[in-house]
């Protein structure tokens, strides 16, 4: 208070100074001015010390050019635009006479308000355009304060909490009063400052940190640090005054240590800094170490108030997971190989405040090769076999080999667990392969079970019993559950039967009306894998055409025709010859037998020729030559 009183002191001897008009001397004494500055819209005038013999024969010149003596000017005068000028007044006989006029900035200078408890606050004009600055309070004629440039900050202590305006205006010496003020608003604090908030911490990179306050306006506060939350409070820095953020970055070591930190107000009126501590939050020491098949992390920090969240990114996937605030390390192992991570750890602090780390990032990797592949399926497609197996993970290439004769061999790659290898005899002989594995990082699996295709054969008996045999399938790590036989006609659904472990089957085919049957084998496994298929084989069940070499038309109901008798039989024609090669009998009909006539009249005892022609279901042209022997008694 003792300060303003001192300023207000000032402020009235200058005014009581300034009551009558100060005059300001030309170079030469022969005229004066009455302002030699002012802002924009200053009116200076010229009182002629020395006269003029007249009026006219002195010229003046009131933004004097040497250049552009053209024309004067008329007296007095007045300036609109800042800028430094000269007057000049052209004497007869005694040359020029002059003075220096300066004309401000009308920009109105900034200031800062700064509160302090019990209603005081105080102003610090930061501009230095000018020789001094009038301050309003805006309580009264005794609130209005002039200070030289560069001054102390001055003070008031308003006697309530009423929302003041507080003016500033520059003034130069023995210019017009003329500049514009700069006016703010100021509701002053009738009790004690408030306790500021730190929202947010982020770590910039290992020497440097950004912090988010929420602070009140027009209070100065100062922030705390604390390293590695050991030991006492200390001061950091410079005061802090109506920001939002700051980016720290003196003298800390970020990748070794931790930071804790709060803020206090500062009282500048009396100079003392308050025990009103703001929420604390400290900064994170985030590690990430690579190892085979697991990247870990590990943190140092103080414990939040709630708890960790710790953020994973890799090829534009992100995750997170949660940790309790007493957490300090985790093993990542849900990784791929050669692949790169990025890791954030964020404090999570009640208020919805926030401390994160630096993003560590390493490349995965591993020195464990991956798992032996031990279930193969096979599956006979025509002339290709398809092998498909369960995924290896982390598997970047598979290797296929085949076996020739006692070795095997590596036939091809494949990116993905399927792979068909083609223009194979699968009807003639069984294929045996064994499948690798190499991961990202080049470890390589050790060589699967080997795995033979199934290889099908069989045949029907005259009977019509079919005969299946099929080789064992030995793919599986666990095994067949069972052998499932596929069968179906051409044309017609399938139907099965369940074979169980055998590897052989017999059975009737009775449907005499399809000759030709379609025959596989399913071996499925005991595990959840793909099932082995064999190749097909399509089997033709045998015509059994028969016919008698002799025959006796006596009528007695025993061999007394001719006749020929066949299964699945779809064209006929069978011609009968005598032993010239006369035609005696034809007929296209499978039904229809020769009883040894023509015409009506039996044919005399002898050998006769025949010829049967025929087509069965399977397609294929049948033909029977032969001689019979015609009986009569």
């Amino acid at each position: 208070m003792k300060k303003a009183l001192f300023y207000i002191s000032i402020f009235l001897l200058s005014t009581i100074s300034f009551i009558g008009k100060a005059q300001h001397s030309s170079t030469q004494g022969f005229f004066e001015v009455d302002y030699i500055g002012g802002c924009p819209g200053t009116t200076v005038t010229i009182n002629f010390i020395k006269p003029c013999p007249t009026q006219n024969d002195c010229t003046v010149y009131f933004e004097y050019d040497p250049d552009d003596t053209s024309e004067g000017d008329t007296n007095p005068h007045t300036y609109t635009e800042p800028g430094n000028y000269r007057i000049g007044v052209f004497y007869p006989g005694d040359g020029l006479d002059y003075i220096d006029i300066e004309i401000s900035d009308p920009e109105p200078p900034e200031f800062d308000i700064y509160k302090c408890s019990n209603n005081q606050v105080e102003v610090k004009v930061t501009d230095n355009r000018f020789d001094k600055y009038v301050i309003n309070f805006g309580a009264g004629p005794t609130s209005v304060i002039q200070v030289p440039a560069n001054a102390a900050n001055a003070s008031y202590s308003y006697s309530n909490n009423t929302i003041r305006n507080i003016s500033v205006r520059g003034l130069n010496n023995s210019a017009f009063d003329n500049c514009s003020s700069n006016t703010k608003s100021v509701n002053p604090i009738n009790s004690q400052l408030p306790e500021g908030t730190i929202a947010d911490l982020q770590i910039i990179d290992e020497s440097s940190i950004e912090l988010r306050y929420k602070l009140p306006l027009d209070i100065l506060y100062q922030l705390y640090i604390k390293p590695n939350n050991s030991g006492s409070w200390q001061r950091y820095g410079d005061h802090i005054y109506n920001i939002e953020t700051q980016v720290i970055n003196a003298g800390l070591n970020f990748k070794d240590n931790f930071y804790c930190f709060m803020v206090r107000p500062y009282n500048i009126c009396d100079d003392t800094y308050t025990t009103a501590n703001s929420n604390e939050i400290c900064s994170i020491v985030l590690d990430l170490t690579n190892v085979s098949d697991a990247n870990k992390l590990n943190w140092k920090t103080a414990n939040p108030s709630v708890n960790f969240t710790l953020e994973k990114e890799s090829q534009g996937n992100s995750s997170s997971q949660t940790f309790a605030s007493v957490t300090r390390s985790y093993n990542d192992i849900d990784i791929n190989c050669g692949v790169d991570y990025c890791y954030t750890i964020q404090a999570n602090y009640s208020g919805g405040f926030t401390s994160r780390s630096l993003t560590r990032c390493g490349t995965a990797f591993s020195n464990t090769p991956p798992d032996r592949i031990q279930d193969i399926s096979t599956v006979v497609n025509g002339s290709d076999i398809i092998l498909s197996w369960p995924e290896v993970e982390g598997s970047g290439e598979y290797t296929i080999q085949r076996r020739n004769d006692t070795r095997f061999e590596i036939i091809g790659s494949s990116p993905s667990p399927t792979y068909t290898d083609s223009e194979l005899l699968t009807s003639e002989a069984s294929y045996c392969y064994q499948i690798g594995s190499t991961d990202e990082c080049g470890n390589s699996s050790s060589q699967s079970t080997s795995a033979c295709s199934i290889l099908l054969t069989g045949n029907f008996n005259n009977d019509n019993t079919v005969n299946l045999q099929w080789s064992d399938y030995t793919g599986y790590v666990n095994g067949i559950s069972s052998y499932i036989i596929e069968k179906n006609y051409p044309g017609s659904p399938v139907t099965t039967i369940d074979a169980g472990n055998n590897i052989s089957y017999q059975g009737p085919d009775d449907n005499d009306n399809e000759q030709v049957v379609i025959y596989r084998i399913i071996a499925q496994a005991n595990d959840n894998v793909e099932s082995s298929i064999s190749n097909t084989i399509t089997l033709i069940k045998p015509n059994n055409i028969y016919y008698p070499n002799a025959f006796s038309p006596d009528n007695n109901g025993t061999n007394d025709t001719f006749e020929i008798n066949g299964k699945y039989i779809t064209s006929f024609a069978l011609k009968i010859y005598n032993r010239w090669g006369e035609l005696i009998f034809a007929t296209e009909d499978m039904n229809e037998a020769w009883n040894g006539t023509l015409n009506g009249k039996e044919l005399p005892l002898g050998t006769y020729a025949f010829i049967a022609e025929m087509t069965d279901m399977a397609g294929r042209d049948i033909k029977k030559t032969g001689t019979i022997m015609l009986i009569r008694k």
